[in-house]
């Protein structure tokens, strides 16, 4: 059994490392789809090139794909407002949810089988379809990506074991909890320095990890940048460069070393000049009174 386990492994290995067979014209395809969204309202867009940015999490990304991603990617940072709309996605399903008292009613919403009901929110999408829109914001490096998931890191499901459907076993909530996954999300959008945890033993030391992170951020105690980029952001975008400070995570507000004033530097550039002067006096008139003790000795 083993060497029949070992014989197939073998044959297959090649064939699930190969790169994915596409279609003829695949490349052109996509590209042409892309251009179209371009020409879609806002949200149109978002919802058809959401999907083409999510291929920056094939693990194995041939060149066909990179070019795809690439070039969905490029359209989605050009045009800003992807972040808000996955957000406010999100949390129209989540509200519906929390406001629905029946268990099985709560289900059909959040499975997006809510015209299985009477009287139930019309929304036309679940929570994978929702979800899947924010894990497209993890390879749209942006302020407002960050912004969109970091939103979610405060909601208080899954804390006590229960998610919005009710109790589920403790090793299976972190992968369904809207906190947890946006924290991971966060852990590959790309961030430089990003809140370490070492060793967790809880998914719930990440969520905590970036709420302080980004606590610090809203308040304006630290900036960041993304891993290549020199710009520096704050909440709400890119930070002029004299208002920029990097405090490590958890740390006080730093202190910058203000530049000296005008008046500060005019008052001090005359007492510099005095002491020169006089030391120069001083060191002459010693130098003089050495040879003069010299001529009579």
């Amino acid at each position: 059994m083993s060497r029949f386990i070992l014989f197939l492994f073998w044959i297959l290995t090649p064939a699930l490392l190969a790169e994915p067979v596409r279609p003829v014209g695949w490349v052109e395809q996509k590209m042409s789809e892309i251009d179209a969204a371009t020409q879609l309202p806002p949200d149109a867009r978002y919802e058809a090139l959401a999907g083409m940015v999510r291929m920056g999490g094939s693990m194995n990304m041939d060149d066909d794909t990179r070019s795809v991603w690439m070039r969905a990617q490029a359209v989605m940072l050009a045009n800003p407002g992807y972040g808000k709309f996955y957000q406010q996605k999100m949390k129209r399903l989540l509200d519906a949810v929390r406001a629905e008292s029946n268990p099985d009613r709560k289900g059909a919403i959040y499975s997006g089988f809510d015209d299985a009901f009477d009287n139930l929110p019309q929304l036309g999408y679940g929570q994978s379809d929702a979800m899947w829109s924010l894990q497209a914001l993890q390879y749209l490096p942006s302020a407002e990506s960050v912004a969109a998931l970091a939103y979610f890191l405060d909601d208080p499901e899954g804390r006590d074991g229960k998610t919005l459907l009710g109790g589920v076993p403790e090793n299976g909530v972190s992968g369904i909890v809207t906190a947890c996954r946006v924290a991971s999300m966060l852990d590959h959008i790309g961030i430089d320095k990003p809140p370490v945890v070492h060793s967790p033993t809880s998914p719930w030391e990440s969520v905590d990890a970036w709420k302080d992170w980004w606590n610090e951020v809203k308040a304006g105690k630290r900036t960041y940048r993304f891993k290549g980029s020199p710009i520096e952001y704050g909440p709400d975008g890119p930070v002029a460069a004299q208002a920029v400070t990097r405090p490590e995570r958890n740390s006080t507000k730093t202190t910058v070393p203000q530049p000296e004033s005008a008046e500060i530097v005019q008052n001090s550039k005359p007492e510099k000049i005095y002491w020169i002067v006089g030391g120069s006096i001083l060191l002459i008139l010693i130098a003089g009174w050495r040879a003069l003790a010299g001529r009579r000795a």
